[in-house]
């Protein structure tokens, strides 16, 4: 059994986290600067065809599969399958993003400005309304965050305090082309 706080120790945890309740200030992240919740995943809208052709597409895969003898992509399919139809039918959760004086944070995870090369906004509204960031060397890949209804002047403006901003970019990245054409 773990040994237990002493009682003043205790006050000092619940006097902290208070603290970052009340103030928005948290030593690990940083003051809180700007602040809003996006969907996990967009939940786009698919007509009875899409299905349809999706299905189909997934039957011939599986046929090909079994007769070339493949069972690991026959398995890749029906995991596949399986994990489309379980996010269709959940709703997306709610994710916190905040940008603060140390980093961002994204639900559970946060990101430092020195660990960052630089960020860029596609705004094209209201299809497509995104702030990116990259990581220099490749040390991950670029990651997304949708503005939702935030004003992009407003989240540039608190950026560009921390990082440089890549004025180069100005189109959506290919992949996330193909989703919104596929509605994936």
């Amino acid at each position: 059994m773990p040994p237990r706080n002493r009682p003043e120790e205790e006050f000092e945890e619940q006097q902290t986290a208070q603290e970052t309740q009340n103030t928005g200030y948290d030593p690990e992240v940083g003051e809180v600067l700007m602040r809003w919740e996006f969907p996990e995943y967009q939940h786009g809208h698919r007509g009875k065809m899409w299905y349809i052709i999706a299905s189909l597409l997934a039957v011939i895969l599986l046929l090909y599969a079994v007769w070339s003898e493949n069972f690991t992509f026959a398995f890749l399919i029906l995991l596949l399958a399986l994990v489309y139809f379980m996010l269709e039918h959940r709703a997306p959760e709610s994710i916190v993003c905040a940008i603060t004086d140390v980093g961002v944070a994204v639900g559970n995870k946060f990101y430092r400005y020195r660990d960052m090369d630089a960020f860029w906004i596609i705004y094209y509204p209201p299809e497509i309304k995104n702030v990116y960031f990259h990581f220099p060397g490749g040390q991950g890949p670029r990651f997304r965050i949708p503005l939702e209804d935030i004003d992009p002047v407003v989240v540039r403006e608190l950026l560009l305090a921390f990082l440089n901003e890549d004025l180069t970019q100005e189109v959506i990245p290919l992949s996330e082309s193909f989703g919104r054409i596929f509605k994936l």
